[in-house]
């Protein structure tokens, strides 16, 4: 551990969250070991949402709140973290989770031990485990990801990265200015498009095995976990069809503006999977190479059956 206690800064959107924003607030604040700076912008809410955080910024002088126009959690989230000051550490977070006490430390702890193996001059992202919880915060189950390679190739079958899950180091949120350069990064999740960019590029995506935040499921999430069998085929359904081209198109942007900065493996991972559309020689190479893998058989499967079909 190092002699100060470490800075982070959590990055936050919101949009009518007035039914759960407290609670996640108040973990926040409660985090232990590190000195917590919460920057939250508001995509425009309807609700009591504006009134909360006014609230919580006349009470704590670490609480910094803007209130903008509607633009979209990803773009609300990526603007945010941009215009965040500089920080060591910085953490995204959901409006409706609940974090445990040790998330922010255990994460930190994670990417400063990748920090002093490989230096501190590339990019680190830890992401936690989770408990899936009902709107009461009881548990329903755990997330599973410790198993999950992280490499081009596993990510080029199965993207896991989840924004409120993710602790990134600087050297990420200097990835994310390349998100200005096409309108087609926001149709990429901020969350799995920094993940995607911090492995490009040579950086490191540490799993943390503890479940370290309670990931509330309810009626008003944008985005939630598959809570059951027939949620989980509906959702592999929709990563079959209605993301078709998302992949090889975000991949043929890597290569078009981080170019320079990408890993001999990432180029060569996003050649074969920007032309496997195309190319039938691309897709059975991309099939029979034991490097396009993800750590976990099933989602191998579904992620080779999305190239050899032509929906990636």
């Amino acid at each position: 551990m190092p002699s100060m206690i470490p800075s982070v800064a959590v990055i936050m959107s919101t949009y009518n969250g007035e039914r759960y924003l407290a609670e996640q607030i108040d973990s926040i604040l409660a985090q232990k070991n590190v000195h917590v700076e919460l920057f939250i912008r508001d995509d425009g809410s309807k609700d009591n949402t504006r009134e909360i955080i006014s609230d919580y910024v006349k009470r704590y002088n670490n609480i910094h709140a803007e209130f903008g126009s509607n633009m979209g959690w990803i773009r609300s989230f990526i603007y945010a973290l941009q215009n965040a000051p500089d920080f060591d550490y910085y953490a995204f977070s959901d409006q409706d989770d609940f974090w445990l006490e040790e998330k922010l430390i255990t994460a930190v702890n994670a990417i400063q031990r990748e920090e002093n193996e490989h230096g501190k001059n590339i990019p680190v992202i830890c992401q936690t485990n989770a408990f899936i919880t009902d709107g009461n915060l009881n548990v329903l189950k755990q997330t599973h990801t410790e198993g999950r390679l992280a490499t081009v190739y596993s990510f080029a079958l199965r993207e896991i990265g989840r924004g409120c899950c993710m602790v990134l180091n600087a050297k990420v949120r200097e990835l994310s200015r390349h998100m200005n350069d096409s309108k087609l990064f926001y149709d990429k999740a901020h969350d799995v498009a920094l993940a995607e960019m911090t492995v490009a590029v040579g950086g490191r995506f540490v799993i943390e095995p503890a479940p370290l935040m309670k990931y509330r499921q309810h009626g008003d999430n944008s985005l939630g976990a598959p809570s059951s069998l027939i949620k989980r085929i509906k959702y592999e359904l929709i990563a079959l069809t209605d993301k078709k081209g998302n992949e090889s198109g975000f991949f043929r942007l890597l290569l078009q503006y981080l170019n320079d900065e990408l890993t001999p493996d990432a180029r060569k991972a996003y050649t074969l999977i920007t032309g496997s559309p195309k190319n039938w020689l691309y897709r059975l190479r991309i099939l029979f190479s034991p490097k396009f893998r993800t750590g976990d058989f099933r989602a191998t499967i579904l992620g080779k059956l999305r190239v050899l079909i032509g929906y990636i």
